[in-house]
Parts: structure tokens; C-alpha cells; sequence
């Protein structure tokens, strides 16, 4: 799950296994491969992370802006993100509600630049929270998270240098 609070905390990605085991922790915990954003070609368009950690291990989250237009802290949270340029994302690795890990990362800024396009178009769009879920779902049918992966702009650590 991918969301936004700020100012304080930024991007948030709130990974969660049960029984998660200390060789998928200790995985989650090296640094990573690298990651991939793509924006689904759908009616909706659905931001995709996809970020690949060693041993093959994908972990995939998506965002729902339009989720902000129910809630106004949370949309002034969107607004005040689309209008800043930080590229950090934390995440939180819990087995079900113990918080195991945590670690911060820094996202290319082009990759900051597509994810706001994307945000940009789904406000401009305005659609429901089950109109999401549906297109969701049929992504989810289609693709695998490698398959995302692929089709996505991929991003190595080594670019940042």
C-alpha cells in the first residue's frame, strides 16, 4: 500500500507479510536492484511501483489519488507533494502489525516527474473508488508484478551517481 503524508513523512509504503520469515526480512532490508513506474494505458490511469530487491523479491504498490477528493487533509497532503519536488519514499516492513523493519530511499526525480503526471491525470478525471477498484482488478488479472515491471520505466541506483 503507497501513501502519501506530509509534510512530515512523504511517500509511504506500508509492506506486509504474516509470518514474515528473517530470510524475507533480511531480503527486504539489503539494498535494492532497482524499480520500475508505470502508468496504466486504462480508462483510468493507475500509477504502478514496482521495486525489485535481490533474490528476485518484487514488492508492488499502486496510488489512488482520487481517494483525496473524500477526504480533505488528505487531498491538501496530495497538493502539498505535487507542489514539492522530494524524491524520498520510506518503507515500513510489518508482520501484521509489528513494524519489522524500516528504510528510506531516494526516487530519480524523473521518476518523481512521471508519478506526478500520473496524479495529475486520475484528479483531472475524478472517478469513483469503486470505478478504481474495478480497472484495478482487471489489471490485476492481466499483468504480474514482473510483467509491470517490464512494461514499466525501469530505475538502478547506480543512474543516481
Amino acid at each position: 500500500m503507497l501513501e502519501i503524508g506530509y509534510p512530515v513523512y512523504g511517500m509511504n509504503v506500508i509492506v506486509n507479510y504474516f509470518n514474515m520469515s528473517s530470510v524475507e526480512l533480511k531480503t527486504l532490508q539489503s539494498p535494492l536492484v532497482g524499480y520500475s513506474y508505470y502508468e496504466s494505458e486504462t480508462i483510468i490511469p493507475i500509477a504502478y511501483w514496482i521495486f525489485k530487491f535481490p533474490n528476485g523479491m518484487l514488492v508492488e504498490t499502486n496510488f489512488n489519488a482520487c481517494l483525496g477528493l473524500e477526504n480533505q487533509s488528505y487531498m491538501e497532503s496530495i497538493n502539498h507533494f505535487l507542489s514539492d519536488t522530494r524524491n524520498g519514499i520510506s518503507f515500513f516492513f510489518l508482520d501484521r502489525q509489528i513494524v519489522k523493519g524500516m528504510r528510506v530511499i531516494g526516487l530519480h526525480p524523473e521518476a518523481i516527474q512521471l508519478f506526478h503526471k500520473t496524479l495529475h491525470k486520475q484528479l483531472d478525471k475524478k472517478y469513483s473508488k469503486e470505478d478504481f477498484i474495478i480497472t484495478f482488478k482487471q489489471m490485476e488479472n492481466i499483468l504480474s508484478s514482473e510483467e509491470l515491471y517490464a512494461m514499466g520505466k525501469e530505475f538502478n541506483f547506480n543512474d543516481l551517481g
